[in-house]
């Protein structure tokens, strides 16, 4: 039997990193792999995106306080590192706050939209599920903030904590039961 190879590109392989992470985190898999893998894909989507202008909000943005802003980012990249290396501490314990997995992702999601300029299903739906989880952060003017007042507007409020709804809802747009424009298949 022959072995086949896969020809990747560095965007290809964040994309997949990407959408595998985001599809563990609707199933609430293990926290940990659901962050190395955004993790790594957030990485590699910051460097192909850098000179096209491509904004990370954790690594460009001014979203956090600048008072703040080094706290945060050795409290994502603490855990990013410590989950891929074991040089300098191997008998380190690190206390990890799943949580930091919904701006691992939303980071990954801008950045990734940014360069595809389209959506995933994946996507478009964790950036539905973030607006729902964090109302108190998303511009009510954005396209994103508008979408969710629409849905409320209908009576339509999805449930946050019941994750498993967005995970079925990636389904039905990827089997084409819900259509969704500016998403590739």
């Amino acid at each position: 039997m022959t072995e086949s190879t896969l020809s990747l590109s560095k965007f290809d392989a964040a994309e997949r990193q990407l959408l595998l992470a985001i599809r563990l985190f609707f199933a609430e898999e293990d926290p940990v792999s659901i962050h190395t893998l955004a993790e790594s894909a957030g990485q590699v989507l910051h460097d192909v995106g850098k000179d096209l202008g491509v904004v990370s909000l954790v690594r460009d943005y001014e979203l956090i306080l600048p008072e703040k802003k080094r706290d945060w980012l050795a409290a994502i990249f603490k855990a990013r590192n410590f989950f891929k290396h074991a040089d300098k501490d191997p008998n380190g314990i690190l206390e990890f706050r799943p949580s930091t997995n919904d701006f691992s992702l939303i980071d990954a999601v801008g950045m990734y939209s940014s360069l595809k300029q389209r959506f995933a299903p994946e996507t478009i739906v964790f950036l539905m599920w973030f607006a729902v989880r964090y109302p108190e952060l998303v511009v009510e003017e954005s396209d994103l903030g508008q979408i969710v007042k629409k849905f409320a507007t209908n009576g339509i409020t999805p449930d946050a904590e019941k994750k498993e709804n967005f995970l079925k809802m990636i389904g039905e747009i990827r089997s084409g039961e819900i259509s969704v424009p500016n998403v590739a298949l």
